[in-house]
């Protein structure tokens, strides 16, 4: 199978059967015999018209004899990978990108598809030095929405709450190629030998400067033995932070709210030294299962998985450190996750912001007197953020407010800690942290 009809194939998974792309390509790669460069540009065409596809149907649109709205699912992805690879692919030469699309119509559709195809990327081909995107200066929610890919209500969100020059540098940045993050895993291993070892295999990696244990790739290759063996862990930079800002000491007492996959929980047993006790917290029995495995993969010790609903009374001890890794819109990792921006509503939001103020009401509960309660969530809005955070000090007038500190970083918002994709080229993370009196 060729690099383009899987990137289709996973596609048409992904539309029709509304898989999650961080799943879907991965698992179909991992099937398949392409080499290290078609994989590559497989994950390039999925991640890339995923990101673009508000753009590439507004192109499409323009450029075809029908309207988007009525061509077929399967092949509005045929023409979407075409006109990506034209507009977006320097590298792809025109006659390619067309060539290889009007070859799989012939296969995948009925006959006459193809010139349908072909008329649509040839106008695509003329136009690309060309392109008829909407005026700027006539309506400029709808240009920023259509240029940039963003549904029409998130980009009124971040304009009304952020401004437009933030709104448009937070367009920009998700539409970037995000880098793999690695947590190198002190239990194992350190920073120094793992970069020291990365590069012996050919793969191109820096020290993040953020967190000391985080190492940035260049590309998205990562040698299976490093994750296999348990020396690191994927786990973006800001993520990572979380860890720091909650800074467990050994023997303490850690509750993890929300903790599967366990990137945070096991990263907090790491900075124990696999001394002291921590409660990893999941509604979801599989997801806890994943936490389990990454634990016997990262050699932590410490872990002990709890499966409940945090919103309910649980039978849990008071402990020393709480963390509400709360569910939220993912508004902070649509650059590493762009189908999710496709999922999204407005009404999503205050319902989640709801969700929010009642597992950090309930979490509060198991916090000693002294004890931290740590909130953070991957989104920038300001309902999941300032507003559950202003909720929750209302309704608890024992919890303080205290200055999130991360080693080596400062912050304008200062109690709070935000981490923002086009100021610290991370995820989006709001941290806020509380002292319970």
């Amino acid at each position: 199978m060729s690099a383009r009809k899987l990137a289709l194939s996973v596609l048409n998974d992904i539309e029709l059967h509304k898989s999650f792309a961080h799943i879907a390509a991965p698992a179909a790669l991992s099937k398949s015999d392409l080499d290290v460069r078609d994989k590559g540009l497989v994950t390039e065409l999925v991640y890339g018209i995923l990101r673009n596809r508000l753009a590439l149907d507004w192109l499409i649109d323009k450029f075809a004899s029908r309207p988007v709205a009525r061509i077929e699912p399967q092949l509005l992805n045929l023409l979407r990978l075409g006109v990506y690879q034209l507009v977006y692919l320097d590298k792809i030469p025109a006659h390619a990108a067309v060539g290889a699309s009007v070859e799989l119509a012939k296969k995948q559709f009925r006959p006459g598809v193809e010139k349908f195809v072909n008329a649509v990327l040839r106008e695509a081909a003329r136009s690309r030095n060309n392109l008829p995107w909407p005026e700027r200066g006539r309506e400029l929610t709808h240009y920023l929405s259509v240029f940039y890919s963003h549904p029409r209500w998130l980009v009124a969100l971040w304009i009304d709450e952020l401004g437009v020059e933030t709104a448009e540098a937070l367009l920009v940045a998700d539409n970037k190629r995000p880098k793999v993050t690695l947590r190198a895993n002190t239990l194992k291993t350190n920073p120094p030998t793992l970069l020291e070892l990365l590069r012996q295999t050919g793969v191109d990696a820096e020290a993040a400067g953020v967190c000391p244990e985080a190492i940035v790739l260049a590309g998205q290759n990562i040698p299976e033995n490093i994750i296999a063996d348990g020396l690191a862990y994927v786990q973006n930079t800001a993520s990572i932070a979380v860890g720091y800002a909650v800074a467990p000491k050994k023997g303490e007492s850690v509750i993890d709210f929300c903790a599967a996959p366990g990137g945070k929980a096991t990263h907090f047993a790491q900075l124990m030294g696999n001394e002291g006790r921590v409660i990893a917290v999941d509604i979801n029995a599989s997801r806890l299962r994943l936490v389990e495995a990454n634990c016997r993969r990262l050699g932590v010790k410490i872990v002990e998985c709890v499966e409940g609903d945090a919103t309910q009374s649980l039978s849990l001890p008071e402990v020393d450190q709480v963390l509400v890794d709360s569910p939220c819109c993912g508004l902070g990792v649509l650059a590493r996750r762009p189908d999710s921006r496709w999922r999204k509503r407005a009404e999503d939001i205050p319902r989640l912001a709801a969700l929010q103020l009642q597992i950090l009401n309930n979490a509060a509960k198991h916090v000693k007197k002294g004890g931290t309660l740590t909130y953070s969530v991957c989104t920038i809005s300001n309902a999941e953020t300032y507003g559950t955070v202003k909720h929750f000090q209302e309704a608890n007038a024992d919890f303080q407010a205290k200055p999130v500190e991360i080693p080596g970083q400062t912050f304008a918002e200062s109690p709070f800690a935000r981490f923002w994709p086009h100021l610290h080229g991370t995820d989006g993370m709001f941290i806020a942290q509380f002292i319970r009196a």
